[in-house]
């Protein structure tokens, strides 16, 4: 595709949970193009897990390892190379923030994802290498857990009504499901996302 657009690009598989892998993919960038300007970590992975007891010891080392060791990797390989105006973006999640109960491993990464770029900011703020996170998050409608949607102005009202932010789709949709109900009097309160 990058072709067809008249661009140039260098395919480099790699497991980022591998430093020498990382290192790896930085020479050969450095080789390919002679200079290194911008690193993006956007490397990740996640698989939801109903129940917390069942999240296995292999995934939770899987998660970590690709989408918090594999950024502190790339970041040890490319920092060398970056000079004053050149950046690093990280990619966090919006569960980051909000967290998740279906990817605590996952939305524990995507914390400290967050943490390291603002940590890394600070560190790198005075030789002028910009560091940045972008927080993708769901674009998807409010569900009510039960394959019912919600209208984005019922969702409005419902987290108004309830007083939440920082929400998940899903907890959003199951205040709205609370507010049909007639849950939403003044003593009523809201069922708990794990519920």
């Amino acid at each position: 595709m990058v072709g067809e657009r008249g661009g140039a690009c260098l395919l480099i598989q790699a497991d980022v949970r591998r430093k020498e892998s990382c290192e790896d993919a930085v020479q050969a960038t450095l080789t390919h193009y002679g200079q290194l300007n911008v690193l993006v970590n956007n490397a990740a992975y996640q698989k939801a897990v109903e129940n917390l007891l069942e999240l296995e010891e292999e995934q939770i080392r899987r998660t970590f390892e690709t989408n918090i060791l594999g950024y502190i990797f790339m970041i040890q390989a490319a920092l060398p190379h970056l000079e004053a105006g050149d950046a690093i973006i990280n990619t966090g999640s919006i569960v980051g923030e909000t967290g998740n109960e279906m990817l605590i491993d996952y939305s524990a990464t995507k914390g400290a994802i967050h943490a390291l770029t603002k940590s890394l900011a600070l560190y790198l703020g005075e030789k002028g290498i910009r560091v940045n996170c972008v927080v993708p998050g769901p674009v998807e409608p409010a569900s009510t857990g039960d394959g019912q949607s919600v209208a984005p102005s019922e969702a409005k009202k419902c987290c108004t009504a309830f007083g939440l932010t920082n929400t998940t789709s899903l907890q959003v949709g199951r205040a709205c499901q609370a507010a049909r109900s007639g849950a939403g009097s003044s003593t009523a309160s809201m069922p708990s996302s794990g519920s």
